[in-house]
């Protein structure tokens, strides 16, 4: 069985912090795969996702069976944006309905019919039956905007200017390897 889980400010208080760690750990580790498309992808989790999950300003949804993420959204619900910003099913779900089903709950969980939704030159192929499905129009082509010479495709309107950003204006997270006593260290 398939089983729904939110991430958010909300749910936070209710689960226990290796349950969160262990989540966080993979999921962290299931976006490694996007890596080539989005080269700083790991430390946009780390500082943006995860303090966005504190902040209520982001939700992860996971479809999860026997504590395997079988598909995961990564939302993010300002006063100023709706966006979609991350849709993975694991390729043995691909084709039966796993995807559909997210993006249904992730428009409920932004409230939003048409968020703002992003995909890499590389893998539009993959998204073209979900666009298409869920009417989603494509707004603006961003050439070099995540990597150089790859082209994003915007769908329901833009993006921010991208702005350089170096190691050092990260806030610097260390994940430390989960064990029973696993702990996550934030500092400056």
């Amino acid at each position: 069985m398939i089983k729904t889980k939110i991430l958010n400010k909300y749910t936070l208080n209710f689960t226990s912090d290796i349950i969160l760690l262990n989540d966080l750990y993979h999921i962290s580790a299931l976006l490694t795969e996007f890596q080539k498309d989005y080269p700083n992808i790991d430390k946009w989790f780390l500082c943006k996702v995860y303090r966005g999950i504190f902040s209520g300003q982001r939700t992860i949804l996971l479809k999860k069976r026997n504590n395997q993420i079988l598909g995961l959204s990564i939302l993010k619900h300002t006063d100023e944006e709706r966006k979609l910003c991350t849709l993975f099913v694991d390729k043995n779900f691909h084709g039966k309905g796993l995807g559909t089903e997210l993006m249904e709950e992730s428009l409920e969980i932004l409230k939003c019919g048409h968020p703002i939704f992003t995909v890499s030159a590389n893998r539009i192929s993959e998204f073209q039956s979900l666009i298409k499905k869920f009417n989603f129009s494509l707004y603006k082509l961003y050439p070099d905007y995540y990597r150089k010479g790859l082209t994003e495709y915007a769908f329901n309107g833009g993006l921010t200017v991208n702005k350089k950003i170096s190691s050092n204006n990260w806030v610097h997270l260390t994940a430390i390897p989960l064990r029973p006593s696993a702990a996550l260290h934030v500092g400056r």
